[in-house]
């Protein structure tokens, strides 16, 4: 059995873990252009999830798969915006290149 002292230590040897990646640049830029290239994929599946559904609909009536799924679009495009805004320059021309042997 685990002791809360010991579950403890194993969170703050993950905390740690983490630290050290978020001081880490390159590991924090890797992060953000895979985490954008996700959301690009997800927008770009939008189509097929929102297409039988208008944001125009009366939301009383909305299932709440469908809202669930308007909402998420929303977040998505709010979050890959943040992202491409904080990137570097340097993130950039790699987001780019990505982006572009995705659709090259």
């Amino acid at each position: 059995m685990v002791t809360a002292q010991e579950r403890l230590a194993a969170c703050e040897q993950r905390l740690d873990e983490f630290q050290q990646t978020l001081d880490n640049k390159d590991k924090v830029a890797a992060i953000r252009l895979a985490r954008a290239l996700y959301l690009r994929m997800l927008l770009g599946s939008a189509n097929k999830r929102l297409q039988p559904w208008s944001d125009g609909e009366d939301i009383t009536n909305m299932p709440l798969s469908h809202m669930f799924e308007w909402i998420s679009h929303d977040f998505e495009r709010l979050e890959l915006a943040a992202l491409e805004d904080a990137m570097t320059p340097a993130e950039i021309v790699m987001y780019a290149r990505s982006i572009e042997g995705v659709h090259g």
